[in-house]
Protein backbone atom coordinates (compact mmCIF):
# COMPACT_ATOMS: atom_id res chain seq x y z
CA UNK A 1 0.00 0.00 0.00
CA UNK A 2 2.52 2.23 -1.26
CA UNK A 3 0.36 5.11 -2.41
CA UNK A 4 -1.34 5.73 0.62
CA UNK A 5 -5.25 5.31 -0.63
CA UNK A 6 -5.94 3.17 2.19
CA UNK A 7 -4.62 5.44 5.17
CA UNK A 8 -6.40 8.38 3.09
CA UNK A 9 -9.66 7.05 3.02
CA UNK A 10 -9.59 5.54 6.46
CA UNK A 11 -8.75 9.59 7.54
CA UNK A 12 -11.71 10.57 5.63
CA UNK A 13 -14.19 8.27 7.23
CA UNK A 14 -12.73 9.08 10.96
CA UNK A 15 -13.13 12.82 9.46
CA UNK A 16 -16.55 12.29 8.97
CA UNK A 17 -17.45 10.53 11.90
CA UNK A 18 -15.61 13.04 13.86
CA UNK A 19 -17.49 15.47 12.56
CA UNK A 20 -20.95 14.31 12.49
CA UNK A 21 -20.16 13.41 16.41
CA UNK A 22 -18.82 16.57 17.01
CA UNK A 23 -22.03 18.09 15.26
CA UNK A 24 -25.07 16.65 16.96
CA UNK A 25 -23.82 16.32 20.94
CA UNK A 26 -21.08 19.33 21.08
CA UNK A 27 -21.21 22.29 18.88
CA UNK A 28 -21.84 23.10 15.39
CA UNK A 29 -18.26 23.56 13.25
CA UNK A 30 -17.78 26.38 11.19
CA UNK A 31 -16.71 25.91 7.56
CA UNK A 32 -13.20 26.83 8.78
CA UNK A 33 -13.30 24.45 11.41
CA UNK A 34 -14.46 21.53 9.35
CA UNK A 35 -11.24 22.21 6.62
CA UNK A 36 -8.84 22.34 9.46
CA UNK A 37 -10.49 19.14 11.19
CA UNK A 38 -10.42 17.27 7.79
CA UNK A 39 -6.91 18.65 6.99
CA UNK A 40 -5.76 17.64 10.16
CA UNK A 41 -7.27 14.02 9.70
CA UNK A 42 -6.13 13.13 6.60
CA UNK A 43 -2.24 14.55 7.05
CA UNK A 44 -2.19 12.31 10.12
CA UNK A 45 -3.81 9.20 8.63
CA UNK A 46 -0.72 9.35 6.44
CA UNK A 47 1.66 9.15 9.63
CA UNK A 48 2.23 5.41 9.37
CA UNK A 49 3.82 5.67 6.18
CA UNK A 50 6.64 7.76 7.19
CA UNK A 51 8.55 4.94 8.10
CA UNK A 52 8.97 3.78 4.19
CA UNK A 53 9.23 5.44 1.07
CA UNK A 54 5.81 6.00 -0.24
CA UNK A 55 3.48 8.83 -1.28
CA UNK A 56 2.26 9.68 2.17
CA UNK A 57 5.84 10.26 3.34
CA UNK A 58 6.47 12.82 0.57
CA UNK A 59 3.03 14.28 0.95
CA UNK A 60 3.74 14.41 4.93
CA UNK A 61 6.93 15.61 4.91
CA UNK A 62 6.18 18.46 2.36
CA UNK A 63 3.48 19.62 4.74
CA UNK A 64 5.37 19.68 7.40
CA UNK A 65 7.94 21.49 5.85
CA UNK A 66 6.06 24.42 4.56
CA UNK A 67 3.89 25.06 7.85
CA UNK A 68 7.51 24.74 9.62
CA UNK A 69 9.17 27.70 7.70
CA UNK A 70 5.79 29.40 7.79
CA UNK A 71 5.98 29.97 11.32
CA UNK A 72 9.80 30.54 11.32
CA UNK A 73 8.65 33.09 9.23
CA UNK A 74 6.55 35.07 11.26
CA UNK A 75 7.67 34.20 14.38
CA UNK A 76 11.03 34.86 14.28
CA UNK A 77 11.07 37.52 16.72
CA UNK A 78 10.25 35.54 19.69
Amino acid sequence: MASGKGHLLGGAVFAWIFLAILSNFFFLPTPNEIVVFVGIALMFSLWPDVDIKSIGQKVFYSIFFIVDSILIFYFEDY
